[in-house]
């Protein structure tokens, strides 16, 4: 039985929490976060594990997928951890290892979801020392998996909901103003990638979870088609809403790609404008910068005229360009 149990922590705790096991009834729980090659060697050993386990649970980027031995099940799933600096999620791989009276996790990055859950446990079974209750330790690796992968599934559905709020507050941004915001431009753009990255993360889950229901048929008794039936729920509802996401970020891409043409129509039309006005002042300006005679050339007020002239033709353009809706 492996002797040890890690809380999601940092690398200064971890000698700490070495020697720290959780037992529920005859079930050891383990989870692994921030491991090393000595972490991994002796749950090979402990539990007498297959070597291509031991590879890959060294190895960082790992296909969704489910493996299933004689004794034992190996699964890897993948959900997002959400970088709160960038604002950007990332890959983080979940893989466990179940047996039938052992289940071992492991994470690329620290995930206080689990380490929440893995409190809640500890709380159970003390609360249960106490009263004399004993229906906890009546539970299966595959109940504490549901429970995992439940847990996992509920904070993505939460992370939607903020992700549906923050959408629908772009979107009234862009609405009630003409000028595109680069800083909500570039959240934008953000989101688009996360909710996308989520999408790839979650659909290949809906098989894997058929596997799983058809691989515990043969290590647990019991009717689990319900714990089955929720995470299969719970799935669709996660693929349904990121689809939706995708759309309404597209959505509120295309407002602003919209708005940024109309201002940058406007900006191209008055410098059109613009433009025509000074090429009609240029024009009279280099007739009479030619050396031959010209009219009013001995007039002391030429320029005056010529100036005057000048300001009353960009009147009467402005003018034109106001009666025709060009500005």
């Amino acid at each position: 039985m492996l002797q040890k149990y890690y809380f999601f922590c940092p690398y200064f705790l971890r000698k700490k929490l070495m020697k720290k096991q959780l037992t529920i009834g005859n079930i050891t729980r383990t989870h692994l976060s921030d491991y090393s090659q000595t972490d991994i060697s002796k749950i090979i050993e402990n539990y007498n594990l297959h070597e291509i386990i031991e590879q890959d649970l060294q190895e960082l980027h790992i296909q969704d997928k489910i493996d299933v031995y004689d004794n034992y099940i190996f699964l890897v799933l993948h959900f997002t951890k959400h970088n709160t600096k960038s604002k950007r999620y990332f890959a983080n791989e979940l893989k466990v290892i179940m047996g039938k009276n052992f289940i071992i996790s492991t994470s690329k990055y620290n995930t206080s979801t689990l380490s929440k859950l893995m409190a809640e446990y500890q709380e159970e079974i003390e609360q249960g020392e106490k009263e004399g209750d004993n229906e906890l330790f009546k539970v299966s690796p595959y109940y504490i998996l549901y429970r995992i992968i439940d847990a996992m599934y509920d904070k993505v559905l939460l992370g939607l909901r903020k992700f549906s709020k923050d959408i629908k507050e772009m979107e009234d941004t862009a609405f009630s103003t003409e000028a595109v915001d680069s800083e909500g431009l570039k959240n934008l753009l953000i989101k688009k990638r996360n909710v996308i990255l989520l999408k790839h993360l979650i659909e290949p889950q809906e098989e894997i979870l058929e596997e799983l229901q058809k691989a515990t048929i043969s290590f647990f008794e019991g009717d689990l088609e319900v714990y089955f039936e929720d995470l299969e729920f719970k799935v669709d509802k996660i693929i349904a809403n990121t689809r939706m996401m995708e759309e309404n970020t597209d959505s509120v891409y295309d407002i602003y790609d919209t708005l940024t043409n109309i201002r940058t129509n406007k900006i191209v039309g008055i410098l059109t404008i613009f433009t025509a006005i000074i090429g009609i002042m240029t024009l009279v300006s280099g007739i009479y910068g030619m050396n031959i005679q010209l009219p009013l050339a001995d007039n002391p007020y030429a320029f005056v005229i010529l100036g005057i002239g000048m300001l009353g033709v960009a009147g009467i353009m402005l003018w034109v360009f106001k009666k025709m809706r060009w500005m």
